[in-house]
């Protein structure tokens, strides 16, 4: 899947069809460092940031793909394909609010373009289910740790409280003890 979504993003990019093919190639062969200088050479910022993006996706680096699809979108921030692509690499990341602040920007783009909205309508879609399951696992963690905080915090009270009473029996125990003895 991700494979695909990246050789669609790849030869789909606007303008050199020529140079995304020649980094498409370069990354599915495993050689990253020339996909990647190849990339960097395309003549739109935005293009570029398109390939430069996929590559450190596809070679795994996904935090230097977010950053470089956030830096392409400063250069060019109605661009659908990055619009997606930084979403897309942000909920691998597993970072739900930024993932979504990514599809919010897609969303704005699609309204200006209600034809293109019909085209990426499908995309549209596994981003949004993939946004769904990442907010769900982000809400589900803040409940464990709250539930972790409750179990934790109750421990510590009854460690306290065992060791308060402890005290307070020993020293009853030596009080008894002492008066004992005077005699």
């Amino acid at each position: 899947m991700v494979l695909a979504v990246l050789s669609v993003l790849l030869l789909g990019a606007l303008g050199q069809r020529d140079l995304a093919a020649e980094v498409d190639a370069a990354w599915r062969a495993g050689r990253f460092a020339e996909a990647l200088a190849r990339a960097l050479q395309a003549r739109e910022p935005a293009e570029a940031a398109r390939l430069e993006a996929t590559v450190r996706w596809a070679a795994g680096d996904l935090d230097g793909a977010l950053a470089g699809a956030k830096e392409g979108l400063v250069a060019a921030p109605g661009d659908l394909a990055l619009a997606a692509l930084a979403a897309d690499v942000a909920l691998a990341l597993g970072l739900a609010e930024e993932g979504r602040s990514q599809l919010e920007r897609l969303d704005a783009g699609l309204a200006r373009d209600p034809a293109a909205a019909a085209a990426w309508a499908p995309r549209r879609a596994v981003l949004e289910g993939l946004a769904r399951e990442a907010e769900a696992a982000l809400a589900a963690r803040d409940r464990a740790l709250r539930r972790a905080r409750w179990v934790g915090g109750g421990l510590v009270g009854l460690v306290v409280s065992a060791l308060a009473l402890g005290l307070l029996g020993r020293g009853r125990l030596e009080g008894s003890r002492g008066v004992g003895s005077r005699s």
